[in-house]
């Protein structure tokens, strides 16, 4: 069957790598900088609450920023936090740098709008956190669908058949490109879905393989 959608997964896929160094949001660096507001919680109760509000929360919720985005974490720890606490997490979030569009995948959706194909990303990342790059392809792009839009995280049945479903498409006519084996090619494969698995680093090799989405073009009249 003719490929009439092409989808592509966001970070490590379409968003390129940051010039600008990020500032140190793990777990660990949470916990030092509530630490120095005064609150004591763990690195690992901090982390299963930020995954819970990105992997949950956000898809049931929305959120339009950091602050209430984060907020949900801040919910899930179930502990109170000073306000300059809050705050200071927040500021750390929102001071990462924007996430924009890589140089290869502003090219393959020029190639796929040439084509007529229906256009996608997919991910769970939250559109706030990805409002520049989609100012950048906003010509482009007819779908971003993450969290919030699929009411679910990527990786189950359902999300592939709600961007299906989006897309107006028949699974066999979407093709899915991603970095993650499982998430961007495993899943999309067992709803029906063409995938192609994206190795930047060049390290595997495979006809389902591709190291870049210039790549991609070929594979669109197949």
């Amino acid at each position: 069957m003719e490929i009439r959608g092409l989808a592509l997964d966001v970070h490590g896929t379409l968003a390129g790598e940051s010039a600008v160094p990020a500032p140190d949001c793990s777990p660990i660096a949470v916990q030092a900088l509530l630490e120095a507001h005064g609150a004591s919680v763990s690195y690992q109760a901090w982390d299963a609450a930020y995954r819970m509000a990105f992997f949950v929360d956000y898809p049931r919720r929305d959120a339009a920023d950091w602050g209430e985005f984060l907020g949900y974490a801040f919910e899930r720890l179930g502990e109170p936090l000073p306000t300059a606490a809050r705050e200071a997490v927040i500021a750390l979030f929102a001071a990462q740098p924007a996430m924009t569009v890589a140089p290869d995948g502003l090219r393959v959706l020029r190639a796929a709008r040439e084509r007529g194909l229906r256009t996608a990303a997919f991910t769970t990342i939250p559109r706030f956190r990805v409002e520049p790059l989609l100012a950048e392809v906003s010509d482009l792009l007819d779908l971003y669908f993450d969290g919030h839009e699929a009411r679910d995280a990527k990786g189950s049945r359902r999300y592939y058949e709600r961007l299906t479903e989006r897309l107006e498409l028949a699974p066999q006519e979407i093709l899915c490109v991603g970095d993650e084996p499982f998430g961007d090619v495993e899943m999309p494969r067992r709803t029906g879905m063409r995938a192609l698995l994206l190795d930047r680093s060049g390290r595997q090799t495979g006809d389902e393989v591709i190291h870049s989405l210039d790549e991609v073009a070929g594979r669109l009249m197949r």
